[in-house]
């Protein structure tokens, strides 16, 4: 009923009561001294009204809350009956407010009050449920205490601070009186340690309060009392008996250790510096190096304590027989004396233009005026007797031969360099060897060669490995009117990183790019010298520039566009870089007025040239420079005023090159070609006299540094069937591999970068790129290429390949199809739609984001088509026919067709529903008198859910299926479903044979379970669902669950065919129904009463004792109206009780 009419209608019906009373007037009432009695004659002597009945009430006036709130000056004690709002019941007036009655014993959630004290718990606890919340709000919502999944949450507005002892302060990190501060946590994430205001992610301050000037936003930083090599901020062992320490001006060893060293331990090859952030040896000192006691000792184990002085040079003259030495000393020889090999000479010998002659002929050892030394014959160092076949024979067994050092630009410099000539390079760290025409360099398996040059393959390398980049784009400054000069940067060259087949005894010519935007290259050439392209990296770009700008405002950026890669990269506003077919093309924007440069397309090798034009202003000349392109395969183009030059781009023979990767913009500066040799390792020959004796048969011989020894039952030979075996535990047992309990890489397929191992419980693939699954075929070194197999999926760049060797999305299977169980695919076509195949189609059309299922042409955001029909179902409508009249209905039993099923609510602005009359079949209108009867058996009753996970302690107001089933039994349907009948956390989860799991209950349930009956379990990674194989006591055995073993369960309940479903539509429809019966009485009633009300006046005319008997009659009247009245109200209030059905 709408809330004005039921207004209106009691008003009137109240106002009608309320004047018939009055009309019998005090006739009416029993009456004692100052007392009334309603339903007695004699009321109590205390009671001003005494009210007296074994089967009615009193019914205080109902009103809503705003009506309540409406009462002008109510008076202190007034009571009335709340009808609406949350608090439904009595409220009375205190004399200054309205007090609620609270019909519960427990007394109103805190959640209602407003505190006023503090909150004394006694020894109990506050429980805030299982909501995932933030569950205390200290101050605001900013501030609190909350719980998120698996993670208790502080939250802050500002910083956190923890504090020992005192009180509260309002000061910001103020511990109060006695306290002190332990720790604070910033606004912006600093963590102090001693320090009220952090100023560094890890702010630690010991001892001494800082003064001074302090650095900020360190990832640590520590003050303290520190020594200068001890009491410092210390990194100790877990035993504390080694560590290092840090003091105010040391690093020092710390620890209980009465002897300890301080190591610095460098990676690699790097080294130490002391002055110095880039040393070149294992300790470089940038200044001077002080021993104040015990000198220094070297290599060969000599010590020096004073620096050695050389002495002053002498020369040693001798003219005719005339010896002399300088300094004025001289000495005569007689005629036929001694030679000077009879003498120890203190002076240095000058022999003037004459040569030192051994035989007296022309071999020996001559010294020409040019400082030229020439020996005739072999000549041996370290030996007497060199060598018949040496000119020059070294011998030593401590010492080596050490060569002219030179760097590479001075061996460069050498003029006219002899065949042979040998240096060592010190900018490559490797011999070189001028072979004629080039300076070479003999590298090892270990070595790698730089720089340009020709290179012959040695003996028994098959392949090498080539790290290659070209130089960068030069970058130029253009002139700015407004600011300081714009920097436009050239582009950075390419990378090629590769493995290049090789054959033994070929010439490779390396050129590395040494200038500005140049490519780097390795070439084969062949006998007749034609050259073959085999890597090429490519150069950056050159910028664009402005010069004697005379233009208003700042000139743009013009940068080079980098080199390197399939396709070199444009430059800014300018030319496109080089491809692997054709030279980047021109571009720019072509400012200025005359032309004095064209600007051309990148060509093979080479990139273009950059445009220049100028604009004449009166006496001022603007030039616009556009970049040259950069070198490569392909060159970039040159740019046109304004732009940058085009990048050069890379190439891999694919013929030649494996293991290919390309990168765009590396290289700043010079490019460089680093080559490394793959010499497959000789297997030293050995001798098997030492071998120790009596080994298995199969044994595989190792040093053990005294001889060679073995063990059969670690790693032997299964020459029968040609198998290692690798930890046999038998020997002559099938061949295994067995690698231990280490945790490591256990096999490198090639390096450290492919290989297989284990990390913690975790078996891993490791690959520099990428992974193939190839089928069939054999080996080729070509990435992806299947050599005549096929490759069925590829893991690339974290991107997974089904059907394709170039995934561009994590999952990428293209026109591919993938089928799920039950007949149901998923299909990937190229029609820009995607297929769910099965007995239901799911299609996103492509065009507006529509999804269809049942069709692949939805007209709506969601269309569905098609429907099935399962077995008996409950089910409630709305629908409104064509003319708009509204209806409504419900069905307990229905096998019709359904296209949506939504386990949970339904939510949406709008439902709108198709009705027609037509579409049903009209059995006749539903008896409302009955109605009204059937409504009144149903009652309405006060829970809570078991299930407090999902539903916590909220109260429902609703119905009860059983009860509702037995008066209306079309308003409740069954369905399977699992239900709370355990609800407890598993005391023991364990598996059993035959595949079970067994179950331990911390007690029995309160219905056995059956075996077969299905089981709900729940973990903290999701559900699992079981089938109960026995039940006996709290023990079950479940089928289906085995992988829960050891884990936490929470046993939810078993699963019954009976759940029951109430229709609440079906019951506002019988509401619905009863009201309208409820209005044609209160009609009935309101025509009744208007009737009484003559009659009353007619009575009023007369007189006599027929007054008195109407009068009863009346009041008779009136009591049926008053108690229609209260069952109307206690229907209406039935009928406004709506909620989900439970």
């Amino acid at each position: 009923m709408h809330p004005s009419l039921r207004s209106s209608t009691r008003s009137a019906l109240g106002g009608a009561v309320a004047a018939f009373l009055t009309l019998l007037g005090p006739a009416a009432l029993a009456q004692t001294t100052g007392s009334v009695g309603i339903g007695t004659s004699a009321p109590d002597a205390s009671a001003l009204l005494e009210l007296n009945s074994v089967t009615k009430g009193l019914l205080t006036p109902r009103m809503t809350a705003s009506e309540r709130a409406a009462i002008q000056s109510p008076a202190r004690g007034l009571l009335v009956y709340q009808t609406d709002g949350v608090q439904l019941g009595f409220w009375y007036h205190n004399g200054s407010a309205w007090t609620y009655l609270n019909p519960s014993s427990a007394g109103d959630d805190l959640g209602n009050h407003s505190a006023t004290r503090a909150l004394t718990m006694n020894g109990n606890v506050i429980n805030f449920g299982s909501a995932l919340t933030q569950q205390l709000n200290l101050w605001g919502t900013d501030y609190g205490i909350g719980v998120q999944p698996y993670t208790l949450a502080l939250r802050s507005g500002g910083g956190f601070a923890w504090y020992k002892g005192g009180t509260y302060a309002g000061n910001q990190t103020d511990p109060g009186a006695g306290g002190s501060v332990q720790m604070v946590l910033s606004d912006v994430g600093y963590l102090g340690l001693g320090r009220t205001a952090p100023t560094n992610r890890l702010d630690v301050a010991v001892g001494t309060a800082r003064t001074g000037s302090h650095a900020a936003n360190r990832p640590l930083y520590i003050t303290g009392d520190f020594n200068d090599a001890s009491n410092g901020a210390e990194f100790r062992h877990w035993n504390g008996t080694q560590g290092i320490g840090i003091g105010y001006n040391s690093l020092y060893a710390a620890g209980s250790n009465t002897d300890q060293s301080l190591n610095l331990m460098p990676k690699g090859s790097a080294g130490v510096g002391i002055g110095t952030t880039n040393p070149t040896q294992k300790l470089q000192v940038a200044g001077q190096i002080y021993s104040s006691a015990g000198g220094f000792r070297f290599p060969d184990n000599t010590v020096q304590t004073t620096a050695a002085t050389a002495p002053a040079p002498q020369t040693l003259t001798l003219t005719g027989q005339q010896l002399g030495i300088s300094g004025g000393n001289s000495i005569t020889l007689p005629v036929g004396a001694d030679n000077l090999g009879n003498h120890t000479a203190t002076q240095n010998l000058n022999l003037g233009t004459s040569q030192l002659v051994g035989n007296g002929g022309g071999s020996g050892l001559s010294i020409s005026n040019g400082g030229t030394v020439g020996i005739g014959g072999s000549v041996g160092i370290g030996t007497s007797t060199p060598a018949a076949s040496a000119q020059l024979d070294v011998t030593a067994t401590t010492r080596g031969f050490l060569p002219p050092r030179v760097t590479q630009a001075q061996r460069d410099a050498i003029a006219n360099p002899a065949a042979g000539l040998v240096v060592f390079n010190t900018s490559t760290n490797h011999l070189s060897l001028f072979d004629g025409s080039y300076w070479t360099e003999t590298i090892g398996t270990t070595q790698s060669l730089e720089g340009s040059r020709a290179w012959t393959v040695p003996p028994g390398v098959t392949s090498v490995l080539i790290d290659m980049a070209g130089s960068e784009g030069q970058a130029r400054q253009s002139l700015n009117p407004v600011g300081p000069p714009i920097i436009s940067p050239g582009g950075k060259g390419g990378r090629v990183q590769a493995t290049l087949a090789v054959t033994p005894g070929a010439q490779l010519y390396l050129t590395e790019a040494t200038g500005i935007g140049r490519a780097s290259s390795v070439s084969y050439v062949a006998a007749n010298g034609t050259e073959t392209l085999l890597l090429v990296a490519g150069g950056g770009g050159q910028a664009g520039s402005i010069q004697f700008y005379q233009v208003t405002g700042a000139p743009p950026v013009q940068a080079g566009g980098a080199g390197g890669g399939l396709t070199g990269a444009n430059g800014s506003h300018g030319a496109g870089g080089g491809s692997q077919t054709a030279g980047g093309g021109v571009g720019g924007t072509g400012h200025g007025s005359t032309t004095s440069v064209t600007a051309t397309a990148g060509r093979f090798r080479y990139g273009g040239d950059g445009g220049q034009t100028r604009s004449f202003g009166g006496s001022n000349t603007t030039i616009y420079n556009g970049g040259d392109g950069g070198d490569g395969y392909y060159g970039g183009g040159g740019a046109r005023p304004m732009g940058g030059g085009g990048g050069g781009s890379s190439y891999a023979d694919p013929t030649a090159a494996t293991n290919v990767i390309h990168t765009q913009g590396y290289q700043t500066g010079n490019g460089y070609i680093r080559l490394t040799p793959n010499r497959p390792a000789e297997a030293p020959a050995i001798s098997l006299t030492q071998a120790e004796t009596g080994q298995a048969d199969g044994a595989i011989l190792f040093s053990d540094n005294n001889r060679l020894a073995g063990n059969a039952n670690q790693l032997s030979w299964d020459k029968v069937n040609n198998r290692l075996g690798v930890g046999l535990n038998t020997a002559g047992s099938s061949a295994t591999l067995a690698f231990g309990n280490t945790t490591r890489q256990m096999l490198n397929l090639w390096g450290t970068a492919y290989g297989i191992g284990v990390q913690n419980s975790t078996q891993y693939f490791r690959s520099g790129e990428s992974f193939a699954w190839i089928v069939g075929g054999a080996h080729n070194d070509g990435q992806f290429n299947a050599g005549g197999g096929s490759i069925p999926m590829v893991l690339k760049g974290g991107k997974l390949g089904i059907g394709t060797t170039a995934p561009v999305v994590e999952l990428d299977v293209p026109n591919g199809s993938v089928h799920l169980p039950g007949d149901s695919w998923i299909r990937f076509s190229g029609d820009n739609k995607n297929y769910l195949r099965g007995t239901t189609i799911l299609a996103d059309d492509g065009q507006g984001g529509r999804v269809g299922i049942g069709t692949n042409i939805p007209s709506f955001p969601l269309d569905v088509q098609g429907s099935v029909t399962p077995g008996n179902y409950a089910y409630a409508y709305f629908a409104a026919a064509g003319n708009g009249t509204a209806t409504s209905g419900s069905t307990a039993s229905n096998t019709g067709p359904v296209s949506i099923r939504a386990t949970g609510r339904v939510l949406a602005t709008e439902f709108n529903a198709t009705s027609d009359r037509r579409l049903k079949s009209i059995i006749g209108l539903s008896n409302a008198a009955q109605d009204l009867a059937l409504l009144s058996q149903i009652r309405i009753t006060d829970y809570t859910m078991r299930d407090r996970v999902q539903y916590g302690s909220r109260q429902f107001k609703k119905v009860i299926a059983q009860e509702v089933e037995q008066v209306f039994p079309q308003a409740v349907s069954q369905h399977s479903g699992f239900l709370p009948d355990i609800y407890a956390q598993a005391a023991n989860v364990e598996m059993e044979a035959d595949s079970l799991l067994r179950l331990t209950l911390p007690a029995a349930p309160a219905t056995a379970a059956k075996a077969g009956q299905r089981i709900r379990l729940i973990t903290k990674a999701g559900e699992v669902v079981g089938t109960v194989k026995a039940a006996r006591g709290t023990t079950l055995l479940v089928r289906g669950a085995r992988q829960l073993a050891g884990q936490q369960v929470f046993v939810f309940g078993l699963e019954h065919p009976d759940v029951r479903t109430v229709d609440y539509e079906a019951l506002a429809m019988l509401n619905v129904s009863a009201t309208q019966e409820l209005a044609r009485q209160l009609a009935e009633l309101q025509q009744h009463n208007a009737r009484l009300q003559q009659q009353v006046a007619t009575l009023q005319a007369t007189a006599g004792t027929a007054q008195a008997q109407t009068t009863q009659q009346l009041q008779t009247q009136a009591a049926q109206t008053a108690e229609l009245q209260q069952r109307l109200k206690a229907l209406e209030a039935l009928l406004g009780a709506r909620a989900e059905a439970k």
